[in-house]
Order: C-alpha cells, then structure tokens, then sequence
C-alpha cells in the first residue's frame, strides 16, 4: 500500500566534518599578523627545516552536534593524488619522521584561535575557536554544531629525514577520519637544497 506524505521532508544527515579550505603562512608574526606564504587552497614550496604554519578550516556540514573532536595533523608522501594516500602520518615533537611539530616564537600551543578577516573563507554561519598548536599534533576535544566552523593552526617544519617529494595534509580525530571528508587537502613540495620547484594536484585529488 502506497502511502502519501503531505508537506516537505527534511533529510537529516550525521555530523560530517569538512576540510574545507587551507592556507600556508610564514612564521613572521603572530596568528593576525603572520604574512603568507601562499593564497587560499593553494600549494607552497619550502625547504629542510625551515618553520611554516598551515592553517586549516573545518565546517560541519551535517544536521547534528560533532562529537568531541581531536583534530589531529598528519601528513603523507603523494605519489599519484593525495586521496590516494594510505600511510598517513602524525607528526611528532621531534626528528624521527619527515615531518614534524615545530616551536614557534609567535604561538602560544593550545591558545584558542579567531577568525582572522580575509585568511580563509567562512564555510558556516558562526566561528568556533579552534586552537593554535606547535608542540603537539593533537588539539582538545572541539564540537561544532550544525551552523559552525572552526580555524585550526599547526607550527611544522621539514626535517633531514624528507626527500625530493610533493607532501599532503589532513585533520583526523585522533586518526580517526570516518566523520571527515576532505573538500581540499594541503599541498607543499619539499626538496633537500636551495633549487625549490612546486607542483600542484588537484584540491580534490
């Protein structure tokens, strides 16, 4: 038996964290006054241990309230796309793997951050503090409701251990990334001496 339903039917959908949009910064300045390093959603190129800051933006675009979420950085070597990318890495607060956590002069790690006028694009209606962090990969447990976004800072830097290679980005929780979809991921092209070259993937590679 075929049953009509008068009215409109609103779908609600789970919590769905979305990596929407990134930005490389320079190390020269506070979070409102360090310059960049490139425009919005757009690759950067750097060398072996030189500090630089990504800052990511993350939306919920889902109809209910996240759960507590670790926003973890982590990073893999892309060969082909970065959704490709099976071997993703946490950074540590030391020299053992490519990339690493890095001490900024102008962070303070775990201070709350603010949503800078003309750095990343709003993907919600209201801004959430996010969290500025240089010494641990991992921030405290954030929820973001259906109409928020958050800002999220890392201070990070290339090591000896990186080579000749095009490097990706993402925020898991913990490492956990079913609630997350990545709209854009962030691109940087390492290599070991002064002859720095870039090259770009596709943002929904």
């Amino acid at each position: 038996t075929n049953i009509e339903i008068s009215g409109a039917t609103d779908l609600l959908a789970p919590a769905k964290l979305w990596q929407s949009h990134y930005r490389w910064h320079n190390d020269d300045g506070d979070e409102a006054g360090a310059t960049w390093k490139a425009n919005e959603d757009t690759p950067a190129t750097i060398g072996l241990n030189q500090l630089i800051r990504l800052r990511f933006a993350i939306a919920n675009k889902g109809s209910f309230i996240s759960n507590s979420t670790a926003y973890q950085i982590e990073y893999g070597t892309a060969t082909s796309t970065c959704a490709s990318i099976t071997g993703w890495l946490a950074l540590p607060y030391n020299d053992t793997l490519a990339w690493r956590m890095s001490d900024s002069p102008n962070l303070v790690d775990g201070s709350p951050s603010t949503n800078v006028a003309g750095d990343l694009t709003d993907e919600n209606i209201n801004f959430k503090s996010g969290y500025l962090k240089d010494t641990s990969a991992q921030t405290a447990g954030l929820t973001l409701t259906a109409d928020e976004f958050t800002e999220l800072e890392y201070s990070i830097k290339a090591t000896n251990l990186a080579t000749d290679s095009n490097y990706c980005f993402r925020l898991t929780d913990n490492g956990n990334a079913t609630a997350f979809y990545y709209a854009v991921y962030p691109l940087i092209s390492v290599v070991g001496d002064d002859n720095i070259y870039l090259v770009g993937l596709d943002n929904n590679s």
